[in-house]
């Protein structure tokens, strides 16, 4: 399945939504999300939410989050990281090297 989402904030406000919380956030993790870059889908950052909380791991080393992994505080949190790997991982201009 697809989901795309038009800023970092909207997608933060669905993680941290009733619905997405109720989905996964009493249960041990038993999916992973990608969350990837629409006009470069080889940047992409992985979401493992569970009972424990959100996080974030780049799999891809980037250097975006401290040993590659971030556990979210909060939306704004969610956020911010969230427009710092993208930041950190796409370059408009280096797009098609």
């Amino acid at each position: 399945m697809l989901c795309s989402f038009q800023t970092t904030e909207d997608l933060a406000s669905f993680l941290f939504s009733p619905m997405f919380q109720h989905l996964t956030s009493n249960r041990p993790p038993f999916v992973v999300f990608e969350i990837g870059v629409y006009l470069d889908h080889t940047k992409t950052l992985e979401l493992i939410s569970s009972e424990q909380g959100v996080v974030f791991a780049d799999v891809h080393a980037s250097g975006a989050f401290e040993n590659n992994i971030h556990r979210v505080k909060n939306e704004e949190d969610a956020t911010a990281q969230l427009v710092h790997w993208h930041a950190t991982v796409y370059d408009e201009k280096q797009r098609f090297v």
